[in-house]
């Protein structure tokens, strides 16, 4: 099994207090899940949150063709769950895995007494949901932008997971980029294709590594924090 520090070093609960994050680690249980497996299906009643320890989520839209139903790929350290077990709804989205996964669940009923022990509880909560919905916003985001460069480009610093010692990878085929993005696969293959020729990515297997992330935010018009100071 991983460690635990994947969780503790990445994503929102690396940015919670001490107390609150042992908190959660320590009343979380670990589940496994194998490729294709559902996590949760849209509709399904509220329960637990979810966070990647090991390999990665499909998240799902409701309501759309099976085939063309991606809505994002997420790695270690995402959270999955918060909306629904925070509100007591149904779920919104539907989980799968993609390849063996490894999962930590922190059920309802924990996080609810978590968040009545620790005064910062529910404010941490609330920073899950806001990371959570600002991801949302920027995937709905994708779809309005016309400039097809721009939008493949967009996808893979959205999608990139990062890896520690190591160049950010996207585990993703152009197939999955190309329903992520509303695209033709054939226009995102030609897109990634001269990406790679200016050196900014590099193909394989189901994996887009980003040899120039900056090359890529500067297609997109991105500015890093530390050159606007």
């Amino acid at each position: 099994m991983r460690s635990l520090k994947v969780l503790r070093t990445q994503g929102w609960l690396a940015s919670t207090g001490p107390e609150f994050r042992d908190a959660v680690l320590g009343r979380a249980d670990l589940i496994r899940f194998g490729n294709g497996e559902t996590v949760y299906n849209a509709g399904d009643p509220s329960g637990a949150i979810y966070g990647i320890l090991d390999g990665h989520l499909e998240v799902h839209l409701q309501g759309v063709d099976a085939s063309n139903s991606l809505a994002f790929i997420s790695g270690p350290g995402a959270w999955h769950g918060d909306l629904a077990s925070t509100l007591g709804r149904r779920r919104l989205l539907t989980l799968t895995a993609r390849g063996p996964c490894q999962l930590l669940r922190l059920r309802r009923e924990e996080l609810q007494r978590i968040c009545a022990e620790q005064p910062c509880g529910w404010q941490e909560i609330a920073r899950l949901l806001a990371t959570n919905m600002a991801l949302t916003f920027e995937v709905v985001g994708l779809l309005r932008i016309q400039n097809l460069s721009e939008r493949v480009a967009r996808a893979l610093l959205l999608l990139a997971q990062p890896e520690t010692g190591a160049p950010r990878v996207v585990r993703a085929s152009q197939s999955d980029i190309a329903t992520i993005i509303q695209a033709s696969r054939s226009a995102v293959a030609a897109r990634l294709a001269e990406f790679e020729a200016q050196g900014h990515v590099k193909r394989g297997y189901g994996t887009i590594v980003l040899a120039a992330p900056e090359a890529l935010e500067a297609v997109v018009g991105l500015e890093r924090e530390d050159d606007l100071a």
